[in-house]
């Protein structure tokens, strides 16, 4: 009988989602996902801050290192700590606070923050948490009141220096909020799969269980209550009122079998000429 291996493809699989996700024996799937959103805002610090360095202003540069090391700060404390749930809200308030402030040196709505808003409020959408809702409304309010800053003080919102910084800037940002989207919905969606298929094999296994317990059960017959016996006789009446001798009685109505012998008093009496 061969054994069951895995590919080399599934381990190496098998190997990223453990790095990015975690061990299901360890974590929980929330602080699997947590850790993995904020994995992918990592990867989106480093990625502008690199392309921002040698294309857009300096202000733009430290915006995605505060980026990076803001996520990395959380990454670590959820790690450490497996205290998430302690940590959503100060995440997604930390990094609506980052987009406001690139949302003025960005130039606004017509700028490339309304794309990382978006994965952002995919971010909340995907992240298990009972603040979803809550951290919703606070995004859409954010957004609201930047539109209306915006409306009001123009003059707060500051331009691209060129029109090529500005196609550059606006067609990375697209590539990278489309790139980062799919990724997340791929992961997560991942770890649904995992966490499924997981709860599916306990399932089955607590059902095969039950089943067996249940069989067991039903083979084991106590007797118990009051059985109606014959004074003379011995023999036992059932729930028919019919009679049965007692072996009978009691091996059909439980796991008992019978051996017959004779005590010492019984041999006396029936068989004393014999063992004299």
């Amino acid at each position: 009988m061969s054994t069951p291996h895995n590919s080399p493809e599934s381990e190496v699989n098998s190997s990223i989602m453990t790095a990015l996700l975690g061990d299901e024996k360890t974590t929980t799937l929330e602080n699997r996902i947590f850790n993995t959103i904020i994995l992918v805002g990592i990867f989106t610090g480093v990625t502008t801050g690199i392309l921002n360095f040698f294309t857009a202003p300096i202000s733009e540069f430290i915006i995605s290192f505060v980026t990076t090391v803001v996520a990395a700060g959380f990454y670590i404390a959820s790690k450490r700590f497996n205290k998430d749930r302690y940590l959503r809200i100060p995440m997604i308030v930390s990094f609506l606070l980052i987009l406001c402030v690139g949302w003025t040196t960005n130039q606004g709505l017509q700028g490339a923050m309304p794309l990382y808003l978006f994965v952002l409020f995919v971010a909340c959408v995907l992240m298990p948490s009972p603040y979803n809702t809550l951290l919703l409304g606070v995004s859409f309010t954010t957004v609201i009141a930047l539109l209306i800053i915006q409306s009001y003080n123009p003059e707060m919102i500051l331009p691209y220096s060129s029109e090529s910084q500005e196609f550059f800037n606006l067609s990375t940002s697209l590539l990278i909020s489309l790139g980062i989207v799919t990724l997340l919905v791929h992961l997560v969606f991942s770890a649904y799969q995992k966490e499924r298929a997981r709860n599916e094999r306990l399932y089955n296994e607590a059902l095969e269980d039950k089943l067996a317990l249940e069989k067991a059960l039903a083979n084991i017959k106590v007797l118990e209550g009051i059985l109606p016996v014959c004074a003379f006789c011995k023999k036992i009446r059932d729930e028919k009122n019919e009679w049965h001798s007692m072996e009978q009685y009691i091996s059909g109505h439980s796991g008992a079998a019978f051996s017959h012998g004779f005590c010492p008093d019984c041999g006396n009496q029936h068989y004393s000429e014999y063992m004299e």
